[in-house]
């Protein structure tokens, strides 16, 4: 404290001192002088140069600490697609109020009720936190070249991403510090060095939080990164043991999983009604081929067609589908989602003569 009969300087009147800065201010002059050490300050202006020094110290480290270091709620990439299309149809750059003010001309409802301000603020912090964008400026954003050509695939709107859209973002996200220590969890803390080595070392896991030693939050682990993994189709989800493993396209013969589809059929059929549920069978058959389960997908309906008077595919109505316990947009990991309907069931005829 200054000392008696000396008036304490007066505040600026400009000057905002946040709970967060006070608390930092203390924090410092308690680490540097002692309660006691305090009272021996020689003079007042020694004091203030602490204090004001400490009052910078205190604004460089809040800094640092809203520095974006955790990954952003932003579990969509396909948001974050649209976000790039908007600000590649204005020249590539755009101010985040305008981009507010375009998104909310353009999404009609329902859809624009998940974009809040927040959420909009989150999903433009997603753009930056991938390297698709740049904001040297508080408030404005520019694509990088990576996230240009993210947007030039010009696939606004549309939930699903192309195949193109989930390589750009496939890999910005694999490149990405945060995203690999997430990759990590899968291969007792070894962070791959590229997809072929993520599929070959990774094994499979439960994204519980609690059960596993990292310092991703819980947020991270279980809604962000795993959508973004499960939307590039970097991992896929095992439905039936709910377990996740590391996934890779690759070319598999038709023939060689229809082999190993009847060679399963049978411990997964349902004997009561004669038909098997085919994402009990998808669980099977995406884990043993480490492949993704569109690829399995794409890979039987050639294979009904293929072989008709082996493999029938049938349709079931959304109620009879065991999507109740999770999200109705977790339909895809239960069956085909075609124009027909969803294929839920398969039958197999003349199963002995296989």
């Amino acid at each position: 404290m200054p000392k008696k009969g000396r008036k304490a300087p007066k505040k600026h009147k400009n000057r905002k001192h946040t709970p967060t800065n006070i608390v930092l201010i203390d924090l410092i002059l308690l680490l540097i002088f002692r309660e006691s050490e305090l009272s021996n300050i020689a003079s007042v202006s020694s004091f203030l140069c602490i204090k004001y020094l400490s009052y910078f110290s205190s604004i460089y480290l809040l800094g640092l600490v809203v520095m974006r270091t955790k990954a952003p709620r932003a579990d969509r990439l396909d948001k974050i697609r649209d976000i790039a299309v908007i600000v590649h149809k204005n020249d590539d750059y755009i101010t985040k109020n305008d981009l507010t003010r375009r998104i909310k001309s353009i999404v009609s409802p329902p859809q624009l009720n998940s974009w809040t301000m927040s959420n909009i603020r989150e999903y433009i912090s997603a753009l930056v936190f991938l390297k698709l964008a740049i904001s040297p400026k508080r408030e404005m954003i520019y694509l990088t070249n990576l996230g240009k050509l993210l947007a030039s695939e010009n696939n606004f709107g549309s939930h699903k991403l192309n195949e193109m859209e989930k390589e750009i973002l496939r890999n910005a996200i694999f490149q990405n510090d945060r995203f690999q220590k997430f990759l990590a969890l899968f291969s007792n803390g070894k962070v791959p060095k590229n997809r072929t080595e993520f599929v070959t070392i990774g094994g499979k896991i439960k994204l519980k939080h609690n059960e596993l030693k990292t310092e991703l939050d819980r947020r991270e682990v279980e809604d962000i990164f795993k959508s973004w993994a499960l939307s590039t189709e970097i991992i896929e989800w095992n439905s039936t043991t709910n377990r996740f493993y590391p996934v890779m396209r690759r070319d598999i013969p038709s023939k060689q999983i229809f082999e190993f589809i009847m060679k399963i059929y049978n411990e997964v059929e349902d004997k009561s009604i004669g038909r098997a549920e085919i994402y009990k069978i998808k669980d099977i058959v995406c884990e043993k081929f480490r492949i993704p389960c569109r690829q399995f997908y794409d890979d039987l309906i050639t294979i009904s067609k293929r072989y008709p008077d082996k493999i029938r595919l049938e349709v079931a109505p959304m109620t009879m589908m065991p999507i109740q316990k999770y999200k109705i947009d977790a339909a895809e990991h239960f069956g085909i989602i075609t124009s027909k309907g969803v294929y839920y069931y398969m039958k197999i005829h003349n199963f002995g003569d296989a």
